[in-house]
């Protein structure tokens, strides 16, 4: 089962190719900064699920169109095959809170069904 919130990065950096100097390749940054819990979702984003899931690898979203917004609302670029986790000490505590927060929500909906009857 996918997470429900992907580890995603505001930025990745472009690297060098050793087999080809000309070529720039795309690769996480040495300092990623914060931690953003981004939910990848629905239909159209089964692509990316499966290739976050089978490849294990992260996914670098380079055009503006391929951007996703984090729990927090910022923009993220990098999408990484881990669930967010609301214990890493760089998590985006913003994110936290929306995660925890949307937790919280699923909790108690589990928790109203079956509505009672009266």
């Amino acid at each position: 089962m996918a997470p429900a919130f992907h580890a995603s990065l505001e930025h990745f950096n472009l690297g060098t190719n050793p087999g080809s100097p000309s070529r720039r390749d795309v690769v996480l940054p040495a300092e990623p900064g914060l931690s953003h819990a981004c939910h990848v979702g629905g239909f159209y984003e089964q692509t990316l699920h499966q290739a976050l899931d089978k490849h294990r690898a992260p996914q670098f979203l380079e055009e503006p169109g391929e951007y996703r917004r984090a729990a927090c609302g910022k923009k993220v670029k990098a999408l990484l095959p881990i669930e967010f986790s609301d214990q890493d000490p760089d998590a985006c505590p913003a994110c936290v809170a929306a995660v925890d927060a949307d937790k919280s929500r699923a909790q108690h909906s589990k928790n109203d069904w079956p509505p009672a009857c009266g």
